[in-house]
This record gives structure tokens, C-alpha cells and sequence, in this order.
């Protein structure tokens, strides 16, 4: 198995399309780690193995967005379970906010860095696009009654996988700043969503 792992490491096709092929494997082995650090703080309470799985989640995040939101889970969930156990409470808050706080400090600077290039207050604009293609574009869909095939043709004819399109749908929008668009998105998205929350 490690012979196996090492020839495909060494593989070229899988370094040369390393971004399309390794980053679900990459996500999986950040928050693989942050269990593995956060099992060993549960065991041994110290803080090195908190402060270790704070920034494996935090680089999670960059891989993957959604990792964004595990800091605070992660820090109640520690609350949650560790509340009746702890022998010293005040310690275990102070971890628990050391860790999303730490999180955040490695996190924060791209959504600044966001801000200061594009106008865009967020961590990933990923967010609004799955927002507005795959979740409101399908209650859309569901209310129309169209297949996945059809569902899958609507999507791209609204631009999901082509920004010409997109400008098709809304020519209003060819001079608007990449930031706006996004806005955009989620706003659509949000009133598509609040409309038909049992759809959705």
C-alpha cells in the first residue's frame, strides 16, 4: 500500500492536474487532522494539540469554504461535551475561545484582503454561486418539474458554467464590478429561498 502511494504520488499526470484531482483529498486529510489533534486534546487537555487542530481547520477552509463555519462548531462542541467534566471551567472556555479565535486569526486576513481588492466582504464567492446555481436555480427547477437533465441544461443557460450566458440573462450587468454580481447571486438567491423554504 505505501509502494502504491508513493508511485501515484510520483505519478506525473496526478502532479501536473494536482489542483483538480487532490483537493477533496486534501480537505478530507486537513479535517482528518483536526479530529486527530482535537481527540488528542480531549485525552491530554493541552494546549499544543488545540492550537495544532485550530490551524489544520483553518486551513481547511482555504481548500474548502465550508470549513469556515467549523471553528465555532468545533468550539461548542467542546463546551458541550467537556462542561460537566472539566475540573476547571474557565480553562475550558478560555481554550475553546482560543481556538476560534486563533482560527479566525488566520482567516480573516483573506477576507480582508477580499475587501481591500474586490469590494467583496466575504471569505469565497463560491458560497453565493452553489447559493444561487444549485440551491435556488433547483427549487426553480422542482416548481417547474424538469428532470436532471433538463435541470443540468438550465443551469448552464443560466451561466453557471459560462458568464456569457449569465450576461445574456441580465445584459444590465456587463459593467458591474465582479463583487456586485456576486451580491447579486445571493440576494436572488435569498428571495428564491425565503419564497419557497419547503421546496428548498
Amino acid at each position: 500500500g505505501l509502494t502504491a502511494a508513493w508511485l501515484l504520488a510520483c505519478e506525473p499526470i496526478s502532479m501536473i492536474y494536482a489542483g483538480k484531482l487532490l483537493s477533496e483529498t486534501l480537505f478530507t486529510t486537513c479535517v482528518a487532522s483536526a479530529c486527530w489533534f482535537l481527540a488528542c486534546y480531549a485525552s491530554m487537555q493541552r494546549w499544543r494539540e488545540l492550537i495544532a487542530a485550530a490551524i489544520a481547520v483553518s486551513v481547511a477552509a482555504y481548500v474548502r469554504p465550508i470549513a469556515y463555519f467549523l471553528p465555532c462548531c468545533v468550539a461548542l462542541t467542546l463546551i458541550a461535551i467537556g462542561w460537566r467534566q472539566a475540573s476547571d471551567r474557565k480553562r475550558l472556555s478560555l481554550q475553546a475561545v482560543t481556538f476560534v479565535g486563533l482560527s479566525m486569526v488566520l482567516l480573516v486576513p483573506w477576507q480582508i484582503r477580499n475587501w481591500l481588492e474586490a469590494k467583496y466582504a466575504g471569505f469565497s464567492a463560491i458560497t453565493d454561486v452553489n447559493l444561487y446555481y444549485y440551491e435556488a436555480l433547483s427549487v426553480l427547477s422542482e416548481q417547474q418539474g424538469l428532470d436532471a437533465t433538463q435541470r443540468d441544461r438550465a443551469l448552464v443557460e443560466a451561466g453557471e458554467t459560462d458568464l456569457s450566458n449569465h450576461l445574456r440573462q441580465h445584459p444590465e450587468q456587463a459593467d458591474w464590478p465582479v463583487a456586485r454580481r456576486y451580491r447579486f447571486l445571493r440576494q436572488q438567491a435569498s428571495e428564491i429561498i425565503r419564497a419557497h423554504p419547503l421546496a428548498w
